[in-house]
């Protein structure tokens, strides 16, 4: 276990963040779990996040939460989240945001008003999936920035370049969002660091024991939003299904629910190709240890924490190539063009031969990891105890 050292006694921080459990979605899971490991090495950590409950419902955490209501209109909803901000960051010595809008923009405003460093951390891009959703583009991440944009766009870039400047420092999860940020949106080379997620620690049955049931099935699960891709997934999947009878299994919920319905009804796939609502994790990894393979077609997927408690345990994987993870892993994983379904369609026949999939699956068997939580807490108060010196 790596010793945590602590950067002065009693070290306290407000982290601001967007969404927070009972929410589902990486940075709320990814919010809570820091938090109770800062605790555990000492730090006095508070929480404030926006929230569709005004209480935590009987569960209580380890450190001070403050939840502000999503029932607020906008911008009084922000107004809101600052004030409770300025009384909470008071007495910490820093404020650690979870990403550059609805929450970073409220931290940086209170960073410049109370004089605290601020910390922001890039899982994703606020901008760029707004963008994907509201259907003003369809490019990926490394190219959007290259695009026109319109007035609003122009505006909430020159936003969120502004609260980014303001940071001391900007923690990536990965190398690959760090150069798309320092190329696109002139972030400073000296303020990224990359903290890449921890690989989940799970428990599940051994590997060697997984038997996929029959049919195979092949599943996605995720939001059911744009940047997820799924429509190149069903076309691809179209031209596979007759002649190999394997399932394709989409479980989660999103605003595309019915256009996707719609696009298995036209593409005639009948019950080979199933919509399901979202599973709580531990139930979608039950599921997850008996399928044939996994496929992630996001046009964008900076670290999905899905793909890793995938290779954790096991399950082979097909991922999109405009990801943080083709860098690392492009030797060992498989990847595809998630703008080119005959692609994606030619991955997946190919693992449907028995000795080829085999031979993935040893592959995936003897990925190593070597990052976990200890070494997540351990680089982060490395990070926050240089910003204090500075």
């Amino acid at each position: 276990m790596t010793k945590i050292h602590l950067p002065q006694n009693n070290l306290k921080i407000v982290i601001a963040t967007g969404i927070f459990p009972p929410d589902i979605g990486g940075p709320a899971t990814y919010t809570d779990a820091l938090a109770r490991e800062l605790v555990k090495g000492g730090i006095e950590v508070k929480v404030l996040c926006y929230s569709d409950v005004p209480d935590n419902g009987g569960k209580v955490y380890p450190f001070l939460i403050r939840r502000i209501p999503r029932k607020y209109i906008l911008p009084f909803r922000y107004f809101v989240y600052l004030l409770a901000l300025l009384r909470w960051a008071r007495g910490s010595e820093l404020i650690y945001a979870m990403g550059p809008v609805s929450d970073g923009i409220p931290a940086w405003i209170a960073s410049i008003f109370l004089r605290k460093p601020l910390v922001i951390r890039l899982g994703g891009d606020f901008v760029w999936e707004r963008s994907l959703e509201l259907g003003k583009t369809s490019s990926p991440l490394r190219t959007f920035y290259h695009k026109p944009q319109d007035m609003f766009n122009r505006l909430l870039i020159a936003v969120v370049k502004a609260v980014l400047k303001g940071a001391t420092r900007i923690i990536f999860s990965t190398n690959f969002q760090k150069e798309i940020y320092e190329r696109d949106l002139r972030v400073s080379i000296e303020k990224g660091v990359v903290i890449e997620n921890p690989v989940p620690v799970l428990k599940s049955n051994s590997v060697s024991s997984r038997i996929p049931r029959e049919p195979k099935e092949i599943l996605f699960a995720g939001r059911l939003i744009r940047k997820n891709n799924l429509e190149t997934l069903l076309h691809a999947f179209a031209g596979i299904v007759h002649e190999h009878k394997v399932k394709l299994r989409i479980i989660g919920e999103g605003p595309r629910e019915g256009i996707l319905r719609s696009l298995i009804e036209k593409l005639k796939l009948g019950h080979w190709g199933t919509l399901e609502g979202k599973l709580q994790n531990k139930a979608l990894l039950h599921e997850v240890q008996g399928v044939y393979l996994v496929v992630l077609p996001a046009l964008t997927d900076v670290s999905p924490n899905f793909a890793l408690e995938c290779l954790s345990i096991g399950v082979p994987i097909l991922l999109t190539r405009e990801t943080g993870f083709y860098e690392k892993y492009q030797d060992q994983l498989l990847f595809f063009d998630p703008t080119n379904h005959s692609e994606l369609r030619g991955k997946i026949i190919a693992l449907l031969d028995q000795s080829r999939y085999e031979r993935y699956s040893e592959v995936i068997k003897n990925l190593k990891f070597n990052n976990c939580w200890d070494d997540v807490v351990s680089k982060h108060i490395m990070v926050f105890s240089e910003v204090l010196k500075s």
